[in-house]
């Protein structure tokens, strides 16, 4: 299984955060990325109604599902932090995992400022973040002074690009059209050298596939 990017957010109350991250859907679903979404509450409900089956199933100590129409409701019991195993756990098939209000362990660190215009509007200090969106242009300034990406509001395009730069890229190397059996390290070297040389030219797109074919000598 290929290690998922994840990108936690935080942000008072009415800052965009919500209609951020479902832009940043839309755009991963146009791009056949597969992602999954958790919203950490501090107001829980439950779906655990006393005395229907699925709740007896569960106090039973089984894990369950509720499936009915369009939609599945999966019941686990919560981990005590969240961590990326419980994230494997409920999105396998995800690349991409967005975390609205709750913090995973080496994650990006979204703050959604909204129309705040100072740092001490801010509901985290910009030297515990990654990434800031913020409307004010010199707040997003500020940000970058200080070592954090700023985004404004619109620019899905951009967080993608700081997602795509996460992401694992499978390398393959061929020889007389046999593949070349590679250690990690060795990968690794591959990939980012390539990278580094192939992105420095011009009418590159980051982030599309690469192909490098060297002919045999005539």
């Amino acid at each position: 299984m290929r290690s998922k990017v994840v990108a936690c957010f935080f942000g008072w109350s009415n800052t965009g955060k919500t209609t951020f991250i479902e832009g940043v859907i839309r755009a991963l679903n146009a791009r056949d990325i597969p992602c999954a979404a958790l919203k950490v509450t501090k107001h829980p409900g439950s779906f655990l109604l006393p005395g229907k089956d699925s709740t007896r199933f569960f106090e039973a100590g089984a894990e369950t599902a509720l499936v009915g129409g369009p939609e599945t409701v999966l019941t686990l019991r919560s981990p005590g932090t969240l961590d990326r195993a419980f994230l494997d756990r409920l999105f396998p098939e995800a690349r991409v995992v967005l975390v609205e209000g709750g913090m995973v362990e080496g994650a990006l660190r979204v703050l959604a400022a909204g129309t705040a215009a100072s740092e001490a509007e801010l509901k985290i200090p910009l030297d515990g973040i990654d990434v800031l969106i913020a409307s004010d242009p010199s707040l997003r300034a500020r940000a970058a002074e200080a070592g954090v990406r700023g985004l404004a509001p619109d620019d899905i395009v951009g967080f993608i690009k700081l997602l795509e730069e996460r992401m694992e890229r499978d390398v393959t190397v061929t020889c007389g059209g046999k593949n070349v059996p590679m250690n990690p390290f060795v990968k690794t070297i591959v990939r980012d050298v390539s990278l580094a040389v192939v992105n420095s030219l011009k009418k590159v797109e980051e982030g599309e596939e690469i192909v490098i074919r060297i002919a045999a000598p005539k």
